[in-house]
């Protein structure tokens, strides 16, 4: 398998309907044509059953689609198409970031680059199939499972154990019963899932040494089964092998050679991209995770196993986030009881609003917030006001909820600005950062969700 060319519309457009309210649901309740072609769970994906949804729906212009008619009358019609290759998986899953959310926006951006998952119309058909739909909680299930799968395969191919016992969960009910259940995902609000990724697994043929269900014994045993369940499942899907009728001209040809060739039937985008998922699994390629903490995303590298960041812009960003790292230090930690962590690496998540956090050293509560800037911005500058007014939001904002007063912007040349909720001051330049006396501690304390070295 190399390429599939995915049938696309010419129009996508993102929207939001309520099933009882909307002219739009019921404009659009005949076109839920991918769901009854999808095998899967009524209870997570039956949008009907949706009181509101978001949904991305693609529309054809036909009448820009017209390029003629045939010999008895009928019309023909230029398809548009997009051909994919088959690391497209990488892409799809991807679309969730480390923390497990799936953003609307990359979703459509990936829908309007690439097509719908499961949308095929027939040439026959394009006059009648104006519009296809597919709801978003529908693709964000597919890209969890997918996603929760390559998680799983990284730290299986890393011997990660730990992160593996969270994953594997022994039924108790019975002994050879088990579960792979993730609920990294729906944990999630935005997602709008309705149930973690589960797969049940029996384990009775499963060999353990010591006879009892130790996840680190059989890990590889757990996770091959997991993958044999789900990707039988998603490869129904795809049709057998068939030949097709190709036409071949040359140079030196009075007329057109007929001859075959072959072709897998993938049923659609969402077939291909798990067929392709299925085959990169079964070469068991090692996977990295990009190191640049603004990315994050998988990878394999075909020249580097050890390969370090998913693409030369990553790797371009990582320099230049070390070097702004390397600088706030020299300003930050100067300070006698102050110590700067990557809010990014410690995976609170709750404020990654900002950069980094400045704790008071002895008690690790939150001082001030940081934002790192990688240009030369300051007061002159045209998108000053809009980056004064998003600090001052996303600290209001924590001010409410934990008392942090601070926060402070450093730019790419070490000029520092500060805003106080407290004093009112919103974006001041300053010559040199407050001593930790002076620097309110909030209510915010992280010691329970940071592991500090000792």
């Amino acid at each position: 398998m190399n390429k599939f060319t995915n049938k696309i519309y010419q129009r996508y457009r993102l929207l939001k309907i309520n099933k009882e309210a909307s002219n739009l649901s019921k404009h659009f309740s005949g076109y839920y044509k991918a769901w009854k072609e999808v095998k899967t769970n009524p209870k997570e994906h039956d949008p009907l059953k949706e009181e509101e949804q978001e949904i991305v729906v693609g529309e054809f212009e036909v009448f820009k689609l017209k390029t003629g008619t045939g010999p008895s009358g009928e019309i023909i019609i230029d398809e548009p198409k997009k051909e994919v290759s088959e690391d497209i998986f990488f892409k799809f899953l991807n679309l969730s970031d480390e923390n497990g959310k799936i953003s609307s926006f990359d979703i459509y951006n990936f829908v309007n680059r690439y097509g719908l998952l499961v949308n095929q119309p027939m040439e026959q058909k394009l006059l009648e199939e104006k519009y296809h739909i597919e709801t978003l909680s529908f693709w964000r299930y597919e890209i969890a499972l997918m996603n929760s799968l390559i998680k799983t395969y990284y730290n299986y191919q890393n011997e990660n154990i730990e992160e593996l016992k969270k994953i594997f969960i022994q039924s108790k009910k019975e002994f050879s019963d088990c579960f792979y259940r993730d609920n990294t995902y729906s944990s999630i609000e935005t997602n709008n899932l309705k149930s973690n990724i589960e797969v049940f697994i029996d384990f009775h043929d499963m060999v353990s040494p010591s006879g009892n269900f130790l996840v680190e014994e059989i890990y590889e045993q757990l996770f091959a089964r997991v993958l044999f369940q789900v990707l039988n499942q998603k490869l129904r899907q795809t049709t057998d092998t068939y030949i097709i009728e190709t036409e071949e001209s040359g140079k030196f040809r009075a007329r057109d050679q007929r001859w075959i060739d072959i072709k897998s039937g993938y049923k659609d985008l969402l077939s291909f991209i798990w067929a392709s998922f299925a085959h990169f699994m079964k070469t068991k390629t090692k996977i990295n995770i990009c190191l640049n903490n603004r990315c994050k995303k998988f990878f394999t590298s075909q020249k580097f196993t050890r390969a370090k960041f998913h693409s030369d812009l990553c790797r371009s960003a990582y320099a230049r986030d070390a070097k702004m790292w390397e600088l706030a230090q020299n300003k930050f930690m100067k300070k006698e009881g102050m110590m700067m962590i990557d809010e990014r690496e410690t995976g609170i998540g709750k404020i990654s609003s900002f950069d980094a956090l400045l704790l008071n050293e002895k008690s690790k509560k939150v001082l001030a917030m940081l934002e790192f800037s990688y240009s030369e911005i300051d007061h002159k500058s045209l998108k000053w006001n809009h980056i004064k007014d998003k600090i001052y939001r996303n600290l209001s904002h924590l001010y409410d909820k934990s008392k942090i007063n601070h926060a402070f912007l450093i730019n790419k040349h070490g000029k520092l600005f500060e805003w106080n909720i407290k004093k009112k001051i919103y974006g001041n330049e300053i010559q040199k950062l407050p001593e930790t006396k002076d620097l309110a501690q909030s209510n915010l304390d992280i010691k329970r969700l940071v592991q500090f070295e000792k």
